[in-house]
């Protein structure tokens, strides 16, 4: 048991040792000494490490003495920085330490920070004049010195109680100290910890020396640099040569800094630093400022950045460019000539930009640019705006858009063509007809938009069944049919594009009627024709004799001249009897014409329809 209580000490020992070896060499040494940084003015005491503190920590070991921290480094354990300018040494230190315990008579048997000074760095044997010891107790005000040594009336400190331990902020004015602070001064330096968890003082933490002594001895002190004054500088990091800044656009002006003033003065130049105009007369020295581009383009241009006071003073180190903004303009792409965009569409009219106030106004016109219409009055510059067309069928149409301030402005190359939606109307048979089977008669139509042939079909029982007339023929608006032998009163001609779509059927039934012929013996041998005088009804009977097969159109006229029944067909030779369906048309005097074999027999008779 008693050699594993050796080996124990012995392991702890060691780990010791590896810490203060790591200790002394943490923080900024040189050649063995500490380097102390500077800084401009004196850090806030309250206790609070902030920015005043902006340098690396010095680490401490736990000093190896016949007794060691029982709870390791959450029992004790420390890390301190330093600094100094002409009015004072300024040290801040934090502690881990889970009790703080400030009870015991003695001073240095209680949780304290000491500091050690050798302000000629002689290192003797013992202290002299310029060696002071002095220890600050938690919670207390002022320095205690060491025996017979100088007091430090005016130091300032704080303590700050943390979660794990305390931290301890500390300045000591220049008249206080055995040393005058100045750059490039060496002392000497020795700084520990004190920790008592109850009764006697329990162990110390140290930043060099590995032995208690240090009060009696100066020679147990390390070394301290205090460092060189930083020299106030600025230097342009942007622009610094090469860019291409635009005018009008917004830039960042950037730039590092340390020891001016706290404000800076910002130029520009045109022309290589020959002359320099103002960007800013005094802003915040924080290494930005955002920049609106002058109206100023060159290719010879410099940012100077310089202290308030006049120094220092930096500028680009090479020349950049400000470049003259774009000339706003507006491209149209579409539509820009050649489309076919049909009624009732949606399609998107697009354009390029540059320099537009933002938005801007679309119009359209179906007579090559004569008139305009608006498609919206104003709408965001974003390249792009879906359009539904309107119903304003025309092949000389244009798209026009311009700035929602006037200018600039562009319209399409050259006129696309708004079409009507597709359709097809049956016009012919379209209700109340009476075509005689083996006769000719022509099926008519009108169309827009198919795709160029169409499909005819006929029906005898009201649309149930359907027959094609012709599966594909041209779409010329009319097609010549010889009518089959199926009598009916139920009929629909039905002609739709051969892709299926557009389709229009008669709006009403027609008839298909078997020709009334007379026995060959008695075929006639002339043209006739002939009418009641007086017809009573709806309806009036014609008859007509065909010496010979005979393409004949009957027309009937009203007292005006107007024509309002037309028959056209091609039959063969024979006596005819038909009657003409009048039910819509007023009574009155009427006229029916006929015409044969092309005018090879015409007459014209009167009669009178009464009701």
């Amino acid at each position: 048991m008693k050699r594993l209580l050796i080996l124990s000490k012995m392991l702890l020992l060691l780990v010791c040792f590896t810490v203060m070896l790591f200790a002394q060499n943490s923080g900024s040494l040189i050649n063995n000494r500490l380097l102390v940084p500077h800084v401009e003015n004196a850090p806030t005491i309250d206790g609070v490490l902030d920015v005043d503190w902006d340098f690396p920590d010095v680490g401490m070991f736990v000093y190896v003495d016949d007794v060691l921290p029982e709870g390791g480094p959450t029992d004790l354990s420390a890390l301190y920085r330093i600094a100094w300018n002409a009015e004072g040494i300024y040290f801040f230190g934090r502690v881990i330490d889970d009790l703080i315990d400030v009870a015991h008579a003695d001073s240095w048997e209680r949780d304290s920070w000491e500091l050690y000074f050798d302000g000629g760095n002689e290192k003797d044997a013992d202290y002299d004049a310029n060696d002071v010891q002095w220890r600050w107790v938690y919670g207390s005000e002022t320095g205690e010195p060491g025996v017979g040594q100088p007091e430090c009336p005016n130091s300032e400190c704080a303590w700050v109680l943390t979660a794990n331990g305390y931290d301890f902020e500390l300045a000591i004015p220049a008249g206080d100290l055995t040393f005058v602070p100045a750059e490039g001064l060496v002392i000497g330096w020795e700084t520990h910890t004190a920790d008592n968890d109850g009764g006697n003082r329990e162990t110390v933490t140290k930043w060099w020396s590995n032995s208690n002594d240090s009060y009696l001895h100066a020679s147990l002190f390390g070394t301290a640099i205090l460092a060189p004054i930083p020299i106030p500088f600025i230097t342009v990091t942007s622009p610094n040569g090469g860019e291409d800044w635009q005018v009008g656009s917004s830039q960042n002006i950037t730039w590092n800094s340390s020891g001016t003033s706290g404000d800076v003065h910002i130029e520009y130049s045109t022309n290589n630093g020959s002359d320099w105009s103002d960007v800013i007369a005094s802003t915040s020295d924080d290494g930005t400022h955002s920049w609106t581009i002058p109206d100023a383009p060159s290719g010879n241009c410099l940012v100077k950045v310089s202290d308030t006071d006049g120094d220092p003073t930096d500028a680009s180190d090479a020349v950049f460019t400000i470049s003259p903004s774009p000339v706003p303009f507006i491209s149209v792409t579409a539509p820009n000539g050649g489309e076919d965009w049909e009624v009732g569409s949606s399609q998107n009219i697009t354009w390029n930009s540059s320099g537009t106030s933002g938005d801007v106004h679309i119009e359209y016109s179906t007579n090559n640019g004569s008139d305009w219409s608006d498609v919206i009055a104003s709408t965001s510059d974003d390249g792009t705006h879906s359009w539904t067309i309107p119903d304003a069928p025309s092949g000389n149409c244009l798209v026009r858009v311009s700035d929602a301030d006037g200018d600039p402005t562009d319209q399409s190359d050259a006129v696309f063509t708004i079409s009507p939606i597709p359709f097809i109307t049956v016009t012919s048979p379209n209700g109340g007809e009476d075509w005689q089977a083996d006769s000719t008669y022509d099926i008519t139509w009108t169309s827009s938009g198919t795709s160029g042939n169409v499909k005819i079909e006929s029906s005898i029982n009201n649309g149930s069944n359907w027959s094609d007339v012709i599966a594909s023929t041209s779409d010329t608006g009319a097609y010549s049919w010889t009518i089959p032998d199926n009598p009916s009163d139920s009929c629909f001609v039905r002609i739709g594009d051969i892709d299926g779509s557009p389709l229009d059927t008669s709006d009403a039934i027609f008839t298909i009627s078997t020709v009334s012929a007379v026995p060959l013996a008695k075929l006639p041998k002339v043209y006739s024709m002939s009418v009641r005088e007086i017809t009573t009804g709806n309806k009036f009977e014609i008859k007509y004799a065909l010496p010979e097969k005979a393409k004949f159109r009957l027309e009937v006229y009203d007292i005006k001249g107007t024509r309002v029944k037309e028959l056209s067909e091609e039959s063969p030779l024979g006596f005819y009897s038909r009657e003409i369906d009048m039910s819509n048309k007023p009574a009155g005097v009427y006229f029916i014409r006929m015409e044969a074999n092309g005018k090879k027999f015409t007459k014209t008779n009167k009669f009178v329809l009464v009701r």
